[in-house]
């Protein structure tokens, strides 16, 4: 669970600029802080530019991490519905120990003793949209992206990463707008040294790949316990959204019955004496209903999902509540 708040000014110092600033604080004494600006005619062109600063403070299990954050980026459009993005990111993360009673795998100990970690990256991302009406609820239409990371001018991260992302809306009914939806996700990290760092791998959230699971509810733990994520993830869902009976159409809550499936494998951290565990894939799956709310905050969700497939050591829960759009 969770609360997030934001301010938006869409004519930021008086240059047409879109700035945000947006606060949020949920479970795991999260609290993210996000301050962007954007010029949407860069140098009086269709290219939009802007910068991104953050900072979030959250409590991982046994660790208490403290992630800072700043990104510079561009969009370059090349159809009506194809465009090209490109971002560079430098990022700072220490790691802290929550109970110094508790006993910890060595591989937290190491995260903790290391001090502050540094890492920059390149990124370029290819984007196809043919949404042809929001954003917000979709109804017809799809949107690709498919992206490229790399790490290792400086600092603590060396690697490749690639990503893909598919979303698929079709109107199955008109009168009574009935959406149907499939979303498909892949991604894979590459080690340009020996070893990943442990924040470098993919860890696989509950409110957007697998509802009825809990936050790093899946994939490669040590001491059946400690979720460290995996350099490669797949998922797959499918879902049918509609209004809500007897509910105004203005009050903008629908609901959705939906099926999510993913998987999260292949560790490439060094663990020492640390017993890895689960680390082949293995595909989760689960079924549930959700109420959604476009609320003047953005798109908000409560779900219900029943976990159908898992294994021992997976992390089951079974409510939830996300903010944002799953695209």
């Amino acid at each position: 669970m969770g609360v997030e708040g934001h301010i938006d000014d869409n004519n930021f110092f008086g240059q047409g600029y879109r700035a945000r600033l947006a606060a949020g604080f949920g479970r795991h004494a999260v609290q993210n802080y996000t301050f962007s600006v954007k010029d949407p005619y860069f140098l009086g062109s269709p290219i939009s530019a802007g910068f991104d600063l953050q900072k979030t403070h959250l409590e991982d299990g046994s660790l208490d991490i403290n992630d800072e954050s700043a990104a510079v980026r561009m969009i370059v459009p090349i159809t009506e519905s194809i465009s090209t993005s490109f971002k560079y990111d430098l990022r700072f993360l220490q790691y802290g120990a929550i109970s110094e009673k508790e006993k910890i795998p060595s591989i937290y100990t190491t995260l903790i003793e290391h001090g502050k970690f540094s890492s920059d990256s390149i990124s370029q991302s290819i984007i196809y949209n043919t949404l042809v009406d929001n954003t917000i609820v979709p109804r017809k239409g799809m949107l690709i992206s498919s992206s490229y990371d790399y790490a290792g001018f400086g600092g603590d991260s060396q690697y490749h990463r690639i990503g893909s992302r598919a979303s698929y809306f079709y109107l199955l009914s008109d009168d009574s707008d009935i959406v149907g939806s499939l979303r498909f996700g892949y991604g894979c990290v590459i080690p340009s040294n020996k070893n990943l760092q442990l924040f470098d791998q993919f860890s696989v959230s509950s409110n957007y790949y697998s509802r009825g699971f809990a936050y790093k509810g899946i994939g490669p733990r040590v001491d059946k316990k400690y979720a460290i994520g995996g350099k490669i993830y797949s998922s797959a869902s499918a879902a049918v959204s509609f209004p809500m009976p007897l509910v105004p159409e203005r009050a903008g809550l629908r609901g959705a019955f939906f099926v999510d499936s993913a998987t999260l494998y292949a560790n490439h951290v060094a663990l020492g004496a640390d017993k890895l565990e689960g680390n082949d894939s293995f595909w989760r799956v689960s079924t549930g209903v959700e109420i959604m709310w476009n609320s003047p905050l953005g798109m908000m969700g409560v779900y219900y999902g029943i976990p159908l497939r898992h294994r021992e050591g997976d992390k089951i829960q079974q409510f939830g509540f996300r903010i944002g759009n799953r695209m």
